[in-house]
């Protein structure tokens, strides 16, 4: 059977393997088993072949032909091996595209819900304090700045502090946010996390797609 193994047969197995190969890795995402495949069934074609030459003609050769056949053997692994790498990059790549672009949408969320917390907590805020009742009134508003900051750790204080760790892990930094994603103290500061937020969220869509 290996006798018969010609070149009109190879050539459009490569062909076949390598077309195969080319596609699964445009897809989205990567069939990355089938281009690994291709690839293996392509590499398997180039050594059958090497190993028909050998099984007909190594009595013949001399020390020329012998290391032509290391050569090609060689280079066959190695591009094997390279081509295996080649698509673990791609599929790794895509992996990074998928968690960056769920990384910008769940900040940008994140910064509308907060936001949205924000706006609320405002309209519901007791009026300044009065001088007729300034004690009393002083205390309702900081017991009310207290259940807001509760509130906030409870709904949103390990969604920021999350965000801001993946962001900070691309490289994505602001020096407001790092003084108040831990533990705002008030909603003017909640409202610095929303708009830091959606802005190292942008930052980081444009850099993402100057890097495609």
């Amino acid at each position: 059977m290996f006798r018969r193994l010609g070149w009109p047969i190879v050539v459009p197995g490569l062909a076949a393997a390598v077309v195969c190969a080319g596609f699964a890795m445009r897809m989205q995402p990567p069939a990355v088993t089938v281009a690994a495949r291709s690839a293996t069934a392509a590499a398997a074609l180039l050594m059958a072949k090497l190993l028909v030459w050998v099984v007909r003609s190594g009595d013949r050769f001399q020390r020329e032909e012998r290391l032509v056949t290391f050569v090609i053997f060689a280079a066959i692994v190695l591009s094997w091996i390279g081509v295996q790498e080649r698509i673990s990059e791609a599929a790794f790549d895509y992996q990074v595209t998928v968690q960056t672009r769920a990384l910008i949408a769940s900040a940008r969320n994140l910064s509308r819900e907060l936001q949205g917390f924000v706006d609320e907590r405002q309209r519901e805020a007791p009026p300044p304090p009065k001088p007729a009742s300034w004690e009393a009134d002083t205390l309702v508003r900081e017991r009310f700045d207290t259940e807001t900051v509760v509130d906030y750790e409870q709904r949103f204080g390990a969604q920021v502090r999350t965000a801001h760790d993946l962001l900070t892990f691309r490289n994505m930094r602001d020096r407001d946010l790092e003084a108040f994603y831990r533990r705002p103290a008030n909603t003017f500061q909640m409202l610095v996390i929303s708009e830091k937020l959606v802005f190292l969220a942008e930052k980081l869509e444009r850099e993402s797609q100057a890097h495609r």
